[in-house]
Formats: structure tokens, C-alpha cells, sequence
């Protein structure tokens, strides 16, 4: 069965590619929220900062709270409408917005021909940075310190209006030094490669390979080789946005891409996994979610188990720079199955605007084999439990400096191993 999806969605999405989408079903993805790490917002402060954008100030939309596309496309308009008081910069961040969200600004009745002729249709971003890492381990496990070097590069090709092609490059060397005198290193290299766009109003496919990202990262934060379709109840094409946020419903099916470190069950060492998740956000109000989450996990060799996980979220906006997460989850495993956290966001870093920063603090306890791959700092083989702390600061445009601090014990019995953690990250954008 689980085939048999995967197969149509694949002929869903060639058929989309060649154009069998139509612009009256493309529309109708104007309500649909702008990703909150989308570059959107950071260009679109960018130009609030330098003047261009009337009536609006360079904090109103970083990106912590999303906003629906129509709702970007009216700042864009905005923007084009005083684009000759703009500089040369600004001026290209206006043409590559316009091209972004052509479709809504149709919807607006904005022309936009002149600037989609100059648009360019490939895009090159990326990242360069430095982690240094020092772990205190405990007396049985000594103390480690690591230094990552790291490059990532994104192109995106634009097919048409609705239809992206994407390919992302990662490439990480670490250098360990423990306490027993060993050294080693590791060069290790990843990719994305796929297309995403639009099949109607209200859904999004993805294919290929691609970054996953899951129930706050709790649960996993991993590459899946696979398919992943967006739902979402967006409203009338053409019609003003929704008062309120709408549900939206996102499947994934695929491998689990890389193998995670410290799993020592067969059902993650033996090959790459499947995997099949299903994950609904559910808006309470225009400031809080609640998110319901079921993720199966399973091994071409039928002799060994499946596994499946269940997850639960809610998430407030306590005020306009404090937010509330809570996360509790719960997997088939007959030990070590249950995962909690509690956390706070205080404002967040822009990396294109100087001055800004944001903080992060959690008590997590997630047992080993109560998540897949979480984002936090989890071993595999212990578990987790105690306090992060992280903070995050633009010294410089296109420059964030991370700090991050972590107490954790393993939450076995009788287990010694604990992580005192502090990691220093300088990264550049570019």
C-alpha cells in the first residue's frame, strides 16, 4: 500500500512538471504561510531597514511568526511601487521577491512582466562556519573536544511559476581530541536533490531527497530520500486571506538517508529504514498550535520488528518576542520509549540585521529509544535529560555567532555518562 502511494505521488509530480497544473489551481496556494526560515523575510526587513518599504518597520515580520503569501506579496507590491527610490541591492531584492510570488501578486492584480524577464530563474546561497565543541563526559567517558569546519551551498533552478528544482551540498570535516589521548578525524559530505511545487491550491509536493524536519526537532531532524505532501485548508482562490490560521496536514514517505549515530538496534544498523509519518498542526488561535504527530519506521528484512512513534505538541506566543513549546512522545519500544521537553524562544536572530539575537531554553528528557534523530543534544545510547541553553547574535550582516550550553545526564539506570557541553559556532551567509 505504502508503494503504491509513493508511485502515484511520483506520477503526480512529473505530471505537475509538465505543466499540467493549471494557474487557477496555483493561486490558491496565496494563503498558504511563507515558511518561517523562508530568505523572504530577511530580504523583506532588508528593505523596511533601508527606507523603501513604507509604513512598515524592520522588526515587523522576522520570520517568528509566518504570514501567508498573500500577505508577503502585498509587502512586495509595496516595495515595486517605490523600487526607483531603491538602490541597486535593493532593487534586485525587489525583482527576486517579485519572481518568488508572481502568482500572488496576480492575484493582486500587480504587474510583474517586466521584472520576470529580468529575474533570474537559478539562485545560489549558502553558509560557511566554524564549531568548536568541548563535552565533559563524566569520569567513565572523559572529555572530548571537537572542531567542525563546515561549507553548505543551495541552488534552486525556477522551472516555472509553480515548480522549483533544488540541489544542496554539505561538507563537514571533525577533528576529535579526547582525554585518552586519541585523535582522529572525519570528512563527511551530504547532499539534497529534488523539485517542490505546487499540484493545487492547498497542496505542495516535494520529492527526492530532502531536509525533514520534525515535531520541534524532537523527534527527528534527518535527510529523507522519499516524497513529502503539504495539505492545507487555504480557502478561495482569489478571495482575502483567512481570518484565522488554517490546519494543515503533512505525509512523508521514504529512507531514512544517512545512518544515525549511536543507534545500536538492527532496525537501524542493519540497512537505511523506511519510513512513513504523518504529522497535523492544528491552530488553537492565531497565536497558539497544537500538533499530533505518528511516524512508522520499518526494515526490508521482515525479521526485524517495526517500530512506530506518536508524538504531541502545543506552542503560544506568550508575547511578540516570547514563546512556549511543550513536546511529549511516546514509541513501541518496550524500554526507554517515553520523551518530554518544556522550552522557551526569546526573540530571534536575523542574520540580516546587526543587533539582533535570540534566546532558547529547554529541559528535555528523551530516552534513547523514544525519538528517531533528535535536533538536541542526544545520545543514541544514554538518553537525555537536564537543560540546554542557547543564544544566537548578528555581530555583522550576513554573520551569527551561536553559543550553546548543556547539563545532561543519560536517563538509564545507573548509568554514569552525563554531557557538560559548551560549543562556540561563528557562520557567514552569503
Amino acid at each position: 500500500m505504502k508503494r503504491w502511494i509513493g508511485g502515484i505521488v511520483v506520477l503526480v509530480c512529473i505530471c505537475c512538471m509538465l505543466g499540467l497544473s493549471g494557474r487557477g489551481l496555483a493561486a490558491g496556494n496565496a494563503f498558504v504561510d511563507v515558511p518561517a526560515n523562508h530568505w523572504a523575510y530577511s530580504a523583506i526587513n532588508k528593505l523596511a531597514q533601508d527606507g523603501v518599504l513604507q509604513g512598515y518597520r524592520n522588526t515587523d515580520y522576522q520570520g517568528d511568526k509566518a504570514i501567508t503569501r498573500y500577505e508577503m506579496a502585498m509587502l512586495v507590491a509595496n516595495a515595486m511601487a517605490r523600487s526607483e527610490k531603491a538602490n541597486a541591492d535593493d532593487q534586485a531584492l525587489i525583482q527576486k521577491l517579485a519572481a518568488e510570488f508572481t502568482q500572488e501578486l496576480g492575484v493582486l492584480g500587480v504587474h510583474v512582466a517586466s521584472l520576470e524577464k529580468k529575474a533570474d530563474k537559478m539562485h545560489m546561497f549558502g553558509l560557511g562556519d566554524f564549531k568548536y565543541e568541548h563535552h565533559d563526559l563524566g569520569k567513565d567517558y572523559g572529555t572530548s573536544l571537537v572542531g567542525s569546519p563546515r561549507l553548505v551551498l543551495r541552488f534552486d533552478y525556477q522551472i516555472n511559476n509553480d515548480w522549483t528544482v533544488f540541489n544542496g551540498l554539505e561538507y563537514t570535516r571533525d577533528i576529535w581530541m579526547t582525554t585518552f589521548g586519541d585523535i582522529t578525524s572525519d570528512n563527511s559530505k551530504s547532499k539534497e536533490l529534488g523539485a517542490t511545487g505546487k499540484i493545487g491550491g492547498a497542496t505542495r509536493l516535494t520529492v527526492g531527497e530532502y531536509h525533514y524536519f520534525s515535531a520541534y526537532g524532537v523527534m527527528l531532524e534527518q535527510r529523507i530520500y522519499g516524497a513529502q505532501l503539504t495539505f492545507g485548508d487555504t480557502g478561495l482562490a482569489g478571495g482575502p486571506p483567512p481570518k484565522q490560521p488554517q490546519p494543515t496536514l503533512t505525509l512523508n514517505e521514504g529512507y531514512l538517508w544517512k545512518r544515525i549515530n549511536g543507534r545500536t538496534d538492527s532496525l537501524f544498523t542493519d540497512s537505511d529504514p523506511h519510513i512513513f509519518s504523518g504529522e497535523l498542526k492544528y491552530p488553537l488561535s492565531e497565536i497558539s498550535n497544537i500538533q499530533l504527530g505518528r511516524f512508522n519506521v520499518w526494515s526490508d528484512n521482515r525479521n526485524i520488528s517495526s517500530r512506530h512513534f506518536s508524538t504531541m505538541g502545543f506552542d503560544v506566543k506568550m508575547t511578540n518576542d516570547l514563546q512556549f513549546n511543550a513536546y511529549y512522545g511516546k514509541s513501541s519500544y518496550e524500554t526507554e520509549n517515553l520523551g518530554y521537553l518544556v522550552g522557551f524562544f526569546y526573540k530571534n536572530v536575523n542574520f540580516m540585521q546587526p543587533g539582533s539575537y535570540g534566546y532558547m531554553l529547554n529541559y528535555e528528557h528523551i530516552e534513547c529509544n523514544s525519538a528517531i534523530s533528535p535536533t538536541f543534544a542526544v545520545n543514541a545510547s544514554h538518553g537525555a535529560k537536564g537543560v540546554v541553553l542557547d543564544y544566537k547574535f548578528c555581530p555583522v550582516e550576513k554573520t551569527v555567532v551561536e553559543l550553546l550550553f548543556t547539563r545532561i545526564k543519560a536517563t538509564k539506570a545507573n548509568d554514569t555518562y552525563r554531557d557538560n557541553f559548551f560549543s562556540f559556532d561563528i557562520s557567514y551567509f552569503f
